[in-house]
């Protein structure tokens, strides 16, 4: 199952774990925008501490907007980044923490992978500008009107891009806080991409950090920002009573400023877990049920994982991590055993597993 019907299974049979959001915009008076005030609640109407960004997908966003031309140049794209960067916080609105973190050099895996998207055959693709910047800045030939397109191996740790990202984004960040009083009252760390890692594990670490500290309040409401539903899993793993996910609420890239987010209810969507896997039996509570979306977590990456050659059946049909899930049911019902515990697997679960699914080819 691709990670777009991944998220469309599930608005479909856990619709409550969905939360749409109605944006408040700022008014216009007489040509002039009045800005926002941010002490007022957020208009999610959920109180946030902590705010999680994963730039990733907003930067291919401003990069590559699909409604509108293209930004002309790249300062025009840095200017977009800090709008939405500067709309999601008016959005969620957090009391003590904004974690803004860009993907840094990844595992050798992600890398081959991600270097396979960007140079597998295909139709050649439209000379850019950006692509010959650099020779073109030294001949004196540089046309800063001319619309221009980012190539995705540009966006990448080491460019001159994302050194000018990190640039921008400690400015702006230092510009909010001396203007802004709700980002007076917060602290803002900038994991750029000198830090090793992808954003998103970035986050996952620092959570896990926070969540071994002396001082760490066990009912932190936290909100991390991305589209990839992938996202969903690793805050379920996170086994945080208090998360949710921040993202459009549509399958694909993200929009213009203009589009209409969501919240992935992580608490909801753990409810839901806790009766849809139990059965017949009553629901599930405590360590039963941390163990229980540990494996529903597993299944998902056995059925998504980019790294694993795809099953067949599940690859075909939406449906077929929900037959992963009853088949996993049936098997938990004989056992009584769960196939994940803590890092290690059980191998003899999975056989019966796999057995299971073969019958079912």
């Amino acid at each position: 199952m691709k990670t777009p019907d991944f998220y469309k299974w599930i608005t479909q049979k856990f619709p409550l774990a969905i939360l749409p959001i109605t944006e408040n915009f700022a008014q216009d008076y007489n040509g002039v925008r009045a800005p926002l005030d941010l002490s007022l609640p957020p208009p999610t109407g959920r109180i946030v501490d902590n705010l999680y960004l994963d730039l990733t997908g907003i930067i291919s966003a401003c990069c590559h907007p699909k409604h509108k031309p293209a930004p002309p140049t790249e300062e025009h794209v840095m200017v977009a980044i800090c709008e939405y960067i500067d709309h999601l916080f008016a959005l969620i609105r957090p009391r003590n923490l904004l974690y803004i973190a860009v993907d840094g050099v990844v595992p050798r895996a992600v890398m081959r992978h991600r270097q396979f998207q960007h140079f597998q055959p295909g139709p050649p693709a439209r000379p850019t500008e950006w692509i010959f910047s650099e020779v073109e800045q030294k001949s004196g030939m540089v046309d800063h009107n001319s619309t221009t397109q980012t190539e995705p191996i540009l966006i990448a740790p080491g460019t001159s891009f994302m050194a000018h990202l990190t640039s921008c984004l400690h400015y702006h960040v230092a510009k909010c806080i001396n203007r802004e009083s709700a980002w007076q009252t917060i602290k803002v760390i900038i994991s750029d991409s000198a830090v090793p890692g992808e954003a998103r594990h970035k986050v996952m670490d620092f959570i896990r950090a926070q969540r071994t500290s002396y001082c760490y309040k066990a009912n932190t409401r936290h909100v991390l920002y991305g589209p990839d539903a992938d996202l969903i899993m690793l805050a379920l793993i996170t086994h945080e009573p208090h998360f949710a996910i921040l993202r459009e609420h549509f399958d694909g890239w993200v929009n213009p400023v203009g589009s209409e987010f969501c919240l992935v209810q992580i608490d909801v969507l753990r409810e839901y877990l806790q009766v849809e896997l139990s059965g017949s039996k009553q629901p599930l509570n405590g360590n039963h049920l941390e163990a229980t979306i540990d494996d529903w977590v597993f299944l998902y990456f056995m059925a998504n994982c980019p790294f694993l050659p795809a099953l067949p059946h599940l690859k075909r049909q939406a449906g077929g991590f929900g037959d992963l899930i009853e088949i996993w049911q049936d098997i938990f019902a004989q056992r009584g055993t769960y196939l994940t515990h803590g890092c290690n697997l059980d191998l003899g679960f999975l056989q019966m597993m796999l057995c299971n699914l073969a019958e079912s080819e």
